[in-house]
């Protein structure tokens, strides 16, 4: 706090107190890196609430009088999601970096799990009406293994 407000740009107006960015960023970055795992999970918990974001915003704007939404298909709210989750790539990406501080590739590996994740959660909830067409007891209790797991790790506080 005393680099924060003892820098001598930094000053307070009616708006609140107006820090550099350079003193800004390196208070920033020292947090990050001081506790990683926290922001990281934040930047996880942002790329999947974006989509549930998105979905009770528009039920709202329905009860809202908006009935031209009433006919929104999931494959365009899944759009407004990506395209939401895209204008906010570039401050995830930073917040990552800042993470990494001297290891700039643990927000890359996280990136590359992340999209490995959903890749496979894709295919797992896919794979779970196969395995019940098959009409056997194995198979509907490993769909309902693999369903819960799907549905445990959307849930999860990441």
């Amino acid at each position: 706090m005393t680099e924060l407000l003892g820098h001598p740009d930094t000053y307070r107006d009616a708006d609140g107190w107006l820090i550099p960015w350079p003193v800004a960023k390196r208070v920033a970055m020292s947090l990050a890196q001081r506790d990683p795992l926290r922001f990281v999970r934040a930047v996880a918990r942002e790329e999947l609430e974006t989509g549930p974001r998105i979905d009770a915003s528009i039920e709202e704007l329905i009860r809202d009088g908006r009935a031209d939404l009433a006919w929104i298909t999931d494959e365009e709210k899944e759009e407004v999601a990506r395209k939401s989750l895209a204008r906010s790539e570039g401050k995830r990406a930073v917040i990552l970096e800042w993470v990494g501080g001297a290891r700039p590739s643990l927000g890359q590996e996280y990136r590359r799990l992340s999209g490995q994740y959903r890749e496979l959660a894709r295919l797992a909830a896919e794979a779970v009406p196969e395995l019940r067409s098959r009409r056997t007891k194995s198979a509907a209790a490993l769909a309902d293994r693999i369903d819960a797991a799907v549905r445990a790790a959307g849930r999860a506080p990441f």
